[in-house]
């Protein structure tokens, strides 16, 4: 259904990014980019961008490809997206954006924009960029955060109150609300199950805890599990590989992140990746389409949020 979406004329990069032309560039100094294996073998370093903040990362449908955000030194106004090659390292900046999902056909990269979808605009909205850099096409306006469904029918992205998440419809542009009531701290990192039946996401709780719930996808009357409470952070990947999810959750006594394995079907506890530094954090974990591999931003050691 999408790929009707994409026939209809885009604007130029160079609008969407004030005036900024897209290139591809080397890797620099800066937070890395890497992954490793879901047994915690094999890390390795993709990519280094000179920018603070590297996360959200999402891989394309091929594994080929890793979308990721940076946030630069100005604060989230210089927060740019960018898509590297895993094989090669080639990184191309797809200018200022946040929190990227891969289009089905790996050749699209969905991202919200605070600040470039109307002049002197502070609200956030949804744009559709080509992977290369070449173009984008404005999708929803004052949306963020968005993510596609496997099948390409579905765009999940959270409301301008912040209090929920917006199902759209990419054919027909219709859109319904996920949860039947407002539900307060919803966090920017979620996840579609492999059958796009299911969404997992990560919400605090007014007593302070946070919870990885699983939502069903006609809507939270239709069914709402809470699948882990404790100290997590705010993404969450699913692989549709493995049907398993990777986590971040804070090591006690004020330790940094570390990415741990949930089955979603199950009671049992989360399961941290082995090998992982105590001197490292490793934020915002997210599996490759095979579940073989986790692809994560890893900086010095920090204490939650």
């Amino acid at each position: 259904m999408w790929r009707s979406l994409l026939r209809v004329a885009v604007a130029s990069l160079a609008s969407f990014v004030g005036g900024m032309l897209v290139d591809s560039v080397a890797a620099q100094d800066g937070e890395p980019i890497c992954v490793m294996n879901v047994d915690g073998t094999g890390m390795r370093e993709v990519a280094r961008v000179p920018p603070r903040g590297v996360g959200s990362p999402d891989w394309s449908p091929d594994g080929k490809y890793i979308a990721f955000d940076a946030v630069g030194p100005s604060g989230w106004q210089d927060q740019r997206v960018f898509v590297v090659e895993v094989a090669t390292g080639k990184i191309t900046d797809l200018g200022r954006g946040g929190v990227p999902s891969f289009a089905p056909d790996g050749e699209h990269v969905a991202l919200h924009n605070f600040y470039g979808n109307r002049p002197g605009g502070t609200m956030p909205g949804i744009w559709l960029a080509s992977r290369d850099g070449s173009s984008a096409k404005f999708l929803i306006e004052d949306g963020s955060h968005p993510r596609f469904s496997h099948d390409g029918k579905l765009l999940a992205y959270r409301a301008p109150t912040g209090d929920n998440l917006v199902i759209h419809e990419l054919e027909t542009g219709k859109e319904r609300n996920l949860f039947d009531e407002p539900t307060s701290q919803l966090s920017w990192g979620r996840d579609w199950s492999p059958d796009d039946l299911r969404i997992a996401l990560r919400r605090g709780t007014p007593d302070g805890v946070d919870e990885v719930v699983l939502v069903n996808t006609k809507g939270s009357s239709s069914g709402l599990r809470v699948r882990y409470r404790g100290n997590v952070s705010s993404h969450v990947s699913w692989s549709p590989g493995t049907d398993q999810l990777v986590v971040g959750i804070y090591l006690p006594n004020n330790g940094p992140r570390h990415l741990h394995l949930l089955d979603p079907n199950s009671r049992q506890r989360p399961v941290e990746i082995p090998e992982q530094d105590p001197a490292y954090a490793y934020c915002d974990g997210a599996l490759s389409p095979d579940g073989k591999q986790v692809a994560f931003g890893f900086k010095p050691r920090v204490g939650p949020r």
